[in-house]
């Protein structure tokens, strides 16, 4: 689960990849759920033509605050998860990117493996080629401890992917000992396809899920909009439910059970500890 994120830190993390996620992109976030949280306080509360009573002046404010309520659901749980996990997802391309071309390169035995290092660390992109660089920078002319705390300090910055961390362990060998683990890389860099085509089937089964629950979710509040059409029920609608007490408090243990319901559905679709490996 994302920690929480200032402005100035969403917006640090969305470039890291890449250029800056656009202000369009960070304002869909919060007024989505703005427009969801205070369409459903509308469709529950008020009449079909509002502001046919003075109740359903304050029924308005209100539906802007619940609004607001929603708003702030975007800004504080949606927007920082939907920003870490395109962060992670960049991450993970570039190192799986890194993995394939650097085993690759490194079947020609006349090339050293700084060689290979460097020239993998001009095919990646954002903040993994930074610390790549950084690695090859340090390993041009250095004695065995600092080769092995250099690439030491390189995995331990994406220490939650232990397979990586394995193929870099694997990696310094080959660079203080010869190329005789290179069949260990190998299957390593197989695994790592593995593990990616895994996430991908993955992520398109919880988009699904998160499609089905808005589908139902929708389909739920086009019923409740049926009863402002039908007849028998338009007629009592507004003093029996929307401007009663009994109304209001069932609206109310209705939002909350929405609230714990998209923040349950929140948490599960960006919750990727399947796809970590953990030691």
């Amino acid at each position: 689960m994302a920690r929480n994120y200032n402005l100035e830190e969403l917006r640090a993390l969305s470039s890291a990849f890449g250029e800056k996620e656009s202000q369009t992109k960070f304002n869909t976030f919060i007024f989505l759920p703005f427009g969801i949280s205070m369409g459903t306080f509308y469709i529950f509360l008020t009449p079909l033509i509002p502001f046919k009573s003075p109740i359903d002046f304050v029924l308005v404010i209100f539906g802007l605050l619940f609004g607001g309520l929603g708003a702030l659901f975007g800004w504080r749980q949606l927007l920082p998860q939907i920003v870490e996990r395109d962060y992670q997802r960049k991450q993970f391309n570039e190192k799986h990117r890194f993995v394939n071309t650097l085993t690759q390169l490194m079947v020609d035995e006349q090339r050293s493996v700084w060689l290979c290092l460097k020239s993998v660390s001009e095919r990646v992109d954002g903040q993994f080629k930074t610390d790549l660089e950084i690695l090859v920078a340090r390993l041009k002319n250095p004695d065995e401890a600092e080769t092995r705390a250099s690439f030491s300090e390189f995995s331990a910055r994406y220490k939650d992917d232990i397979f990586f961390v394995q193929y870099v362990d694997e990696l310094s060998s080959s660079f203080l000992e010869g190329r005789g683990n290179f069949k260990t890389l190998q299957e390593l860099k197989d695994s790592y396809n593995d593990i990616k085509l895994k996430q991908e089937a993955f992520y398109t089964r919880k988009k699904a899920v998160l499609s089905m629950a808005f589908k139902v979710y929708f389909s739920l509040l086009g019923f409740v909009m049926v009863f402002h059409f039908l007849p028998p029920i338009a007629s009592v609608y507004a003093p029996v439910f929307s401007h009663s007490i009994l109304g209001w408090i069932d609206f109310s243990l209705f939002y909350v059970i929405m609230l714990w319901f998209f923040n349950k559905l929140s948490i599960g679709f960006f919750d990727d500890n399947l796809l970590q490996m953990q030691k």
